[in-house]
């Protein structure tokens, strides 16, 4: 079977999650025009590494594909606004409720509070000593 780096789909949680069962190694990028809270989460537990809006810029696109394939978790703005509620309002991040318990890594967690507290992705990459690349 072809196993591929990376995958940018329009399925879903469930997609990506048979996907990783195959080919864990694959990175996905998610692109849709449905950006619910639930399905954001979902995609994420899944394994997906990145989660667009469709009508996400091309040079954009591409930048987040290569930050997939640098390990790192990539959101566009406007799916990082309709991030849950829940993870907006913990203090640390470190803890979640059990139903919102997404196995996060520290350092994802880390970004979604940077996130919730308004931070773009320039300045969570400063605070974090991460580099950032762009494609703008």
């Amino acid at each position: 079977m072809q196993k591929y780096n990376l995958l940018i789909a329009e399925n879903h949680a469930q997609s990506t999650e048979n996907i990783k069962l195959i080919s864990p190694e694959t990175k996905i990028i998610i692109l849709t025009s449905h950006n619910s809270e639930e399905e954001v989460l979902d995609s994420i537990k899944a394994g997906a590494s990145a989660f667009c809006s469709k009508d996400i810029n091309p040079k954009r696109l591409a930048d987040v594909a290569l930050s997939a394939l640098k390990e790192a978790i990539r959101f566009d703005s406007k799916i990082s606004q309709i991030l849950p509620e829940t993870i907006k309002k913990d203090a640390d991040n470190t803890k979640f409720p059990n139903n919102f318990d997404y196995n996060l890594t520290l350092r994802e967690k880390q970004v979604l509070k940077l996130i919730r507290e308004g931070y773009n992705n320039n300045e969570i990459a400063k605070k974090l000593y991460l580099r950032f690349l762009s494609a703008a």
